[in-house]
């Protein structure tokens, strides 16, 4: 490819990205609402024919362990792990407790069974996960191909398309 048809290519791609990105963003928000509110949690694609694209999966958000009263934390770590404060929790250590309370499901300390004050349990929004199998992969680069707009690996490659 010359100079030109390169530049038309990172141009069209830069344009289509673009535009992929915020319709997207807006399908991607709109379809994880319905699916939160009508408690469907999997969506198969499908194409003309039937084609099977893949799948969407609205998950359910991650659940982690946040502190709510910094003074309640810092007090109890204090009065159980002295050597753990530097005026402070240390990182290293808040995470720990953070990430144990977080696998068991419970802000409680697995040491001494002790609920951690001024720890909850916060769960995350849903979000969506989109899942195209190899059908759609190769069925979206040869539409975009047919239209000059993908060189299909042979930018990188540095040959002529």
């Amino acid at each position: 490819m010359n100079l030109r048809d390169l530049a038309r290519v990172a141009m069209a791609s830069k344009v289509l990205g673009d535009a992929a990105k915020e319709e997207g963003a807006a399908a991607r928000a709109a379809l994880g609402q319905q699916m939160t509110e009508s408690g469907v949690e999997r969506v198969r694609v499908q194409g003309d024919g039937d084609v099977d694209y893949g799948t969407v999966v609205c998950a359910p958000g991650r659940r982690s362990a946040g502190i709510v009263d910094e003074e309640a934390f810092t007090a109890w770590v204090a009065a159980r792990y002295p050597e753990q404060m530097v005026m402070a929790v240390r990182p290293s250590f808040r995470e720990l407790l953070l990430g144990r309370a977080t696998r068991l499901g419970d802000p409680v300390d697995k040491d001494t069974g002790e609920v951690i004050p001024g720890v909850v349990m916060r769960q995350g929004d849903p979000y969506l996960t989109v899942k195209p199998n190899a059908e759609a992969k190769d069925r979206m680069k040869t539409a975009l191909a047919n239209q000059g707009l993908l060189m299909l690996g042979s930018a990188d490659a540095g040959e002529p398309a």
